[in-house]
């Protein structure tokens, strides 16, 4: 029998023609169920997998306050959702974040937006439901089998609670369980994207994870008299009161603890992916919140002047404000193109291309990029200046990237108010890790950034959350976003630092010397 996905479809705004669910259930595994609220107020059938409400901006906090409803009934029809809508909200969604929201699908007249979100949902509720029906054979067969083995039982109903546990806390108390099931005591530390999680007696809390910690790189095994160490990746365990080494007995239960620990690390990965999965999505919804703000700002002033000037009669002469607002027109024209290229540019970082290395004069590469920003900075009246430590320094750099890196730094310095002049500083230095180094230093004087909003500036998009993008000065900092990916996919650092109030400096730092090719490529 072919396993789906069931989903409950809320659609009190949008048009149920986009849900065909016989090509729902056919492509991507969906078994859909179309249903207005109140229905599902008082459905009482088999829990869908998660549902979908479409929304709009006026329906909002009325939606947030059923979900919240149905979610606090005894036997609750969902417990994740996605929220559906032609535009991007302009609201915060934290409070549907905090409900257990999955996604927040935008359609904008495209029914594959919601198809795509909806198949990477459902992709994985089917292989948790393939799981789930692996384990629960496995499980039949090995009690059956093994009815004997009452340890190889409590390894099995571990894996299969552990599916439900959402948090390492809760993952390290029901393994410690395990452990006590099978006879001996436990502790355990759990570490991940750089979280540390400690589970076991508290009293030993910080004699034991001290220990585990110094210990998690020595081996699989370690043997410490009556207590065993069982070491992976993601976590270590400490079993007490083994049985006596070199007895039977003691590798058959050293056997059980690898399969038992090795289950717990599969868990905590899956939880750690959970989790970065959640936080791109928000990061998306971020993202489009604020890009929508930003391209709508100045097309609306490009709307609101030609509207005016179309509406003068035909050979009026243009007055003093009507000049004023065509050269207004023209920059919020120009803005909107940046706009543009920023997001153009940022769909093409992390489309699988390899960075293209070649040995290269530095200033050659950069000369007429920063011949261009510095009568930029002429016209805006900024003091601009250029200082090379080696005119003829060379370094292994992909052209393509290290230009457009250093050109979103620029234009964002210089798009802050500020007075300070802008610096560029190129420099060889020598790294105990990287060795001999292509270090390039930007600064702008005068402007005062606090280090948090720097920080959360060079997160890159899937690590950010709703910090992504910050509105201020009058433009988005997605041209730092931009930079700092390019910076990655060169092989480099890109770090932002504030100057204690007196400016903002961007370091760009990477390995000049990739390959043994002595071949300097000219321009």
């Amino acid at each position: 029998m072919a396993l789906s996905c069931a989903v409950v479809f809320v659609l009190e705004n949008t048009d149920s023609e986009y849900i065909n669910q016989e090509e729902l259930l056919s492509t991507i595994g969906v078994d859909a169920v179309v249903m207005p609220l109140s229905n599902l107020i008082e459905y009482s059938g088999p829990p869908f997998s998660f549902a979908v409400f479409d929304v709009t901006l006026e329906s909002y906090e009325a939606l947030c306050v059923s979900i919240q409803q149905l979610e606090n009934q005894e036997n609750s029809s969902f417990n994740r959702f996605m929220l559906l809508s032609n535009d991007p909200l302009q609201i915060s969604l934290n409070a549907c974040w905090q409900q257990g929201m999955i996604a927040h699908v935008v359609l904008n007249d495209n029914v594959e937006n919601l198809y795509f979100a909806l198949d990477s949902v459902a992709r994985t509720d089917i292989q948790n439901q393939l799981l789930e029906q692996q384990l629960k054979e496995a499980s039949d067969i090995a009690l059956l089998s093994m009815s004997a083995s009452s340890q190889l039982g409590e390894i099995i109903r571990f894996l299969e609670k552990s599916y439900s546990c959402s948090e390492f806390e809760e993952l390290g108390d029901l393994l410690n369980e395990c452990l006590e099931m099978m006879g001996v005591s436990g502790c355990g530390v759990i570490t991940i994207d750089k979280e540390s999680v400690y589970f076991g007696d508290k009293d030993k809390e910080r004699e034991w994870s001290r220990l585990l910690k110094q210990l998690q790189s020595v081996g699989r095994f370690i043997d410490l008299e009556d207590r065993t160490i069982t070491n992976f990746d993601s976590i270590s365990v400490m079993a007490r009161n083994m049985p006596e080494p070199g007895s039977e007995a003691h590798g058959r239960m050293k056997d059980q603890l690898f399969t038992l620990v090795e289950g717990a690390e599969a868990r905590v990965k899956a939880i750690s992916n959970e989790r970065v999965a959640q936080m791109a999505d928000q990061a998306k919804a971020s993202f489009l919140s604020t890009m929508s703000h930003e391209l709508r700002t100045p097309m609306n002033s490009i709307l609101g002047f030609s509207g005016r000037l179309q509406r003068k009669v035909e050979g009026d002469a243009l007055s003093a404000r009507d000049v004023d607002g065509l050269k207004l027109l023209n920059d919020n024209a120009n803005q909107l193109m940046d706009l543009i290229s920023d997001l153009l540019e940022l769909s093409d970082i992390g489309n699988d291309v390899i960075p293209n290395a070649k040995r290269t004069l530095v200033k050659d590469l950069l000369h007429e990029l920063l011949v261009e920003s510095e009568q930029q900075a002429k016209d805006k009246g900024i003091p601009f200046s250029v200082s090379w430590q080696d005119a003829n320094m060379t370094a292994d750099v992909d052209h393509k990237r290290l230009r457009l890196m250093v050109k979103r730094l620029l234009l964002y310095v210089m798009k802050l108010s500020a007075d300070g002049s802008v610096n560029v500083d190129v420099a060889s230095v020598f790294d105990r890790q990287l060795g001999d180094t292509l270090k390039l230093t930007i600064t702008r004087e005068k402007v005062v950034i606090s280090q948090e909003l720097l920080d959360k500036m060079m997160c890159s998009f899937s690590k950010s959350g709703t910090g992504y993008l910050h509105r201020g000065e009058g433009n988005s900092d997605i041209g730092v976003a931009i930079a700092m990916e390019l910076a990655s996919e060169m092989g480099g650092t890109l770090n932002g630092s504030n100057l204690n109030g007196k400016g903002v400096q961007f370091d760009f730092s990477v390995h000049r010397y990739d390959h043994e090719n002595q071949d300097v490529e000219l321009f």
